[in-house]
């Protein structure tokens, strides 16, 4: 995301339009990543021990709610 901020930045936008097109031009990669580590944590949830299915399911949880949070 850095790399798409200053890109936009070097090419002469402003410091707020940077940021801006980083952000917008990065959410669909950072999106996907978020989904992908959902499903794994998610699976977890899934095992024999029971510490492990605790820590899926809330690893699950807190990166669904950090989505849903910086979700544009």
């Amino acid at each position: 995301m850095l790399s798409r901020v200053q890109e936009a930045y070097h090419s002469g936008k402003s410091n707020r339009d940077s940021v801006e097109i980083g952000i917008m031009k990065s959410a669909p990669i950072i999106s996907g990543a978020a989904v992908i580590m959902i499903a794994v944590f998610g699976s977890f949830a899934f095992a024999g021990v029971l510490p492990m299915q605790q820590l899926g399911l809330g690893m699950a949880v807190a990166f669904s709610l950090m989505q849903h949070s910086f979700d544009y």
